[in-house]
């Protein structure tokens, strides 16, 4: 069985998943939302984002970024030039980082490993170099402070 230690876990639909931790913050991993069609209607509409996290940024995983980012400002974690393409757009509490770094974000650990994939973000009519990819395997840790334990939320297993 999952063990989510209080962190509840909203699919919304292709890379698309919203946690909300036992505190209430709420982060968005990969932000496909309003203009994603498989995105149940009722969570099209987003009340509030503390954090998002982007793996990557192919329009079917950055998505709605730039808007969700406008309206709530969280602070987003991306490889290092994503990030700084996203400060360049105006995108406010960015935290770039590097393969193999671990960071705290409010009240999450964030840890980007490898995936083989690409990268670019589309840029008006450009495609922008957007860094090495991170996809599906950054792995994004929620702290259970009360029990020491991590959860991976990209394998779906709680560490022991």
């Amino acid at each position: 069985m999952l063990q989510t230690h209080g962190n509840k876990i909203t699919y919304l639909g292709h890379a698309t998943v919203k946690i909300t931790t036992p505190e209430g913050s709420v982060i968005l991993i990969d932000p496909w939302v309003a203009t994603n069609p498989v995105c149940p209607g009722s969570h099209k509409k987003l009340s509030r984002v503390d954090v998002i996290l982007l793996t990557h940024g192919h329009s079917d995983h950055f998505g709605d970024l730039l808007d969700i980012a406008k309206e709530h400002e969280p602070q987003v974690v991306a490889i290092f030039e994503t990030g700084m393409w996203l400060t360049k757009k105006k995108v406010k509490n960015v935290l770039p980082m590097g393969k193999g770094g671990t960071q705290k974000v409010g009240n999450i650990q964030v840890t980007m490993v490898h995936a083989i994939h690409s990268n670019s973000l589309a840029d008006g009519q450009d495609l922008v170099y957007g860094g090495e990819p991170l996809h599906r395997a950054i792995t994004r840790r929620l702290e259970a402070v009360s029990r020491g334990r991590h959860l991976r939320l990209w394998r779906y297993e709680a560490d022991r």
